[in-house]
């Protein structure tokens, strides 16, 4: 397993008649079995995935959200490494980069602005082509007008 890694939905296509088929509009493969799969970034292998079964009742935090479980399941055995976790903004928020560094885990990906603890200054600032504003919490955390989140440096 590499420093970089990667996490992502996928569905597998499947048109048989089960529950746990998931349809998803804007998939190459719109409808089939619906995984969340943690990959090596340099290799491409795939290091672990989680099927989606519907929604879990219990067993998590509420407001940690779906990708946020997901994430934390994916990373469990990682912890401590300073492995570089790279996700989109389904998975990406201010309070899962707090919670991966830590555990001695980096990340990066892009967020949604409307996440919570995303800062206010930064979601209606307007900025020039090539131009964006950056703010950085005491914890190392960053997030840009780029809609961006991390919290490692090179």
């Amino acid at each position: 397993l590499h420093q970089r890694l990667t996490i992502d939905e996928m569905i597998i296509p499947c048109e048989a008649r089960m529950s746990i088929i998931q349809y998803i509009s804007n998939k190459n493969h719109d409808r089939g079995i619906k995984i969340f799969a943690l990959a090596d970034a340099e290799s491409g292998y795939i290091y672990d995935i989680i099927p989606y079964k519907g929604k879990e009742n219990g067993g998590g935090v509420e407001e940690e959200g779906l990708g946020a479980r997901m994430v934390n399941k994916l990373c469990q055995g990682l912890e401590g490494n300073f492995h570089i976790l790279a996700t989109d903004r389904f998975f990406s928020s201010p309070n899962l980069c707090e919670v991966l560094l830590s555990k001695k885990i980096y990340s990066i990906g892009t967020v949604r602005s409307n996440r919570i603890n995303f800062p206010k200054s930064l979601v209606n600032s307007t900025k020039d082509r090539g131009e964006f504003n950056w703010e950085m919490k005491e914890n190392g955390i960053s997030a840009g007008t780029l809609i961006y989140i991390t919290n490692f440096y090179l």
